[in-house]
């Protein structure tokens, strides 16, 4: 994974979909609730978002008090069969006591609804003691590492390796994924870097960077990398796809723009170290100060908050990816979307619709694969001729 970045931003139900596919379960009946255990963090990463970094921790009674609030919501729901537990940071193991009693008190306490943990963690805390309790308790607690690949890297943009702490996790939880985020600069080894990953047993999310200047010759070189890492898919499909894989599921022609896929304000509720509620982590103090919007504050339900006008006509506005919450942080509005993305999510959506067009080609047809493959044609001519437009 070499020159890579994990992804700066957290999407909740991900996490959730991740855990379920571990655990049998469907990620759409989870409840997910947000610890941000602590605002301190003991690195400072090139890319972190969170730039209002404290001293400050949440304690064992605040910690105990959010999670019974929505045990007892889930208890009291049609909607949802089991909780994710997130615990968050700033880095989480800064306040390995909490974590500790929590889940130590969910086993002895909980036997009505499923529960799961997961650690978000930059990987470099990791005492033996640490990780004798975390695989001792590996069947609650899920410790995902952020990973920027080559040493190389981990140094230029964290300044410390976690090299030991992504072993660990791999060899306890190995179907667990690492969260990628590829920047401008890994573009040119990007087929390299995510193959050998993958041969290596590494089971990969990886994604564009968001957030930052991506130029507007990156395009094509996304097109060339992502092509040969699409017939290197298609050469082995034994092998697991990542990066453009993601199914176009229709509706582009639909008024609507957006979803709440990453459960943002409903699926998701973040607590914060003193207990206040938010959407998730990017609404909180520790990411955007006295802009922080509460829970009740961020209603995602409405369509003003989701549509941008920009994407008025896209072929693409229905798949393409944003997160709301990056959307406040950035432009101080949850539906205006990053337009300098625009070029590079063209691109991935067209290397989508041709790999998926092209499987579908390379089976015999039924009616209903070829309705999907003219439906896949159609959306790569209009793809082409909105990057071409825009480029």
């Amino acid at each position: 994974m070499d020159e890579t970045t994990t992804e700066v931003m957290h999407a909740p139900l991900e996490a959730a979909s991740a855990v379920a596919k571990a655990m049998g379960k469907d990620p759409r009946s989870a409840k997910l609730c947000m610890l941000i255990l602590t605002h301190s963090c003991n690195l400072n990463c090139s890319y972190c978002y969170e730039k209002f970094k404290s001293a400050r921790k949440m304690s064992r009674e605040t910690a105990l008090s959010a999670f019974r609030e929505q045990l007892q919501n889930v208890r009291n729901s049609s909607e949802y069969k089991w909780m994710l537990v997130d615990l968050f940071g700033g880095e989480p193991l800064l306040n390995f006591d909490v974590i500790r009693y929590l889940v130590e008190w969910v086993r002895e306490n909980v036997r009505d609804i499923p529960v799961q943990f997961t650690i978000s963690s930059n990987g470099t805390l990791l005492t033996d003691e640490i990780k004798g309790w975390l695989a001792a308790n590996s069947d609650l607690v899920f410790y995902g590492v952020s990973y920027d690949g080559s040493a190389e890297a981990q140094l230029r943009n964290r300044g410390k390796a976690n090299d030991s702490a992504v072993d660990f996790s791999k060899a306890t939880w190995p179907s667990h994924p690492f969260r990628m985020t590829i920047p401008p600069e890994s573009l040119e080894s990007l087929t390299d870097s995510i193959l050998v990953a993958l041969k290596n047993g590494f089971h990969i999310r990886a994604e564009l960077a968001g957030g930052i200047h991506w130029p507007k010759e990156c395009a094509a070189v996304l097109l060339r990398e992502g092509r040969k890492l699409k017939q290197a898919f298609m050469a082995d499909k034994s092998l697991p796809t990542t990066l453009i894989n993601r199914f176009f599921k229709g509706g582009e022609d639909a008024d609507m723009c957006g979803s709440i896929a990453c459960g943002c304000a409903t699926r998701c509720t973040c607590y914060d170290i003193d207990g206040k509620k938010y959407g998730c982590q990017m609404f909180t103090p520790l990411t955007v100060g006295d802009k922080a919007l509460p829970l009740e504050e961020v209603n995602l339900t409405l369509p003003q908050n989701r549509e941008d006008p920009h994407c008025v006509g896209c072929p693409i506005r229905h798949w393409c990816p944003t997160c709301y919450g990056m959307n406040y942080v950035m432009r101080g509005h949850t539906a205006l979307r990053d337009h300098a993305m625009c070029h590079m999510y063209l691109a991935l959506a067209l290397l989508t619709a041709e790999y998926q067009s092209e499987l579908l080609a390379s089976e015999p047809l039924t009616p209903e694969s070829a309705g999907l493959l003219k439906f896949l044609l159609r959306i790569r001519k209009l793809i082409d001729l909105r990057l071409s437009e825009i480029s």
